[in-house]
């Protein structure tokens, strides 16, 4: 399940449950309650009631986000979430099948989250199990094979139209599974609108 939680969203985790987490750099976290927990002193955290009550947006109400498949002959991939700021993709291989990632503007997060993967980047060539991320400098393509059967997980800054838009339509997905993914139509034609009109979000997404 794929969850894109908006700036001012207030969100918690329960007990036994596994998220993968990607977001927009941001240093500023505003703690509601912390459940009383304590630090291995004792010590309990400051919580920042006037300042996070006061970005909270009560219309809020993220939903599950279905996945978009794309067109692949050796592997099963789908979008989980797209917007200006990052994209994942869900990349599943069966033992020994392989994919190319084709290189982007941006750096690309590489986490398998089941299996164990091998990456031959222009010769250099490295491996990744359950758990472990590599990140591929901008630019950088590589040749992912599944060691076993294995399910990785992909995140970088999109351009929107050659990257995601154009991919997605090509396999059959209408407009509205794409608004569904986060992404503003107007910016995967236009790009250059966003930087005009919108604010600068710290979102977050939550897969699992």
């Amino acid at each position: 399940m794929t969850v894109l939680i908006p700036a001012g969203t207030p969100h918690a985790l329960g007990a036994g449950i596994l998220i993968y987490e990607i977001q927009q750099p941001s240093n500023v976290t505003f703690r509601l309650d912390d459940w009383g927990r304590v630090d291995a002193a004792g010590m309990t955290r400051a919580l920042h009631h006037r300042e996070g009550l006061a970005l909270v947006d009560p219309l809020s109400r993220p939903e599950p986000i279905p996945r978009v498949p794309l067109r692949d002959a050796t592997a099963d991939r789908a979008l989980l979430v797209a917007t200006s700021y990052f994209a994942l993709e869900r990349i599943a291989l069966a033992e020994d099948a392989a994919v190319r990632l084709a290189p982007v503007d941006s750096p690309q997060v590489l986490t398998p989250i089941a299996g164990a993967v091998l990456l031959d980047a222009s010769g250099w060539v490295g491996s990744a199990a359950a758990g472990e991320t590599v990140v591929l400098p901008a630019g950088q393509g590589a040749r992912l094979t599944a060691r076993r059967d294995s399910v990785v997980l992909r995140g970088w800054v999109p351009n929107l139209e050659r990257e995601v838009s154009t991919p997605a339509r090509s396999a059959g997905a209408p407009d509205a599974a794409l608004r569904s993914l986060g992404v503003l139509l107007s910016d995967a034609v236009d790009p250059s609108r966003r930087a005009a009109h919108e604010p600068v979000q710290r979102s977050a997404v939550n897969s699992c």
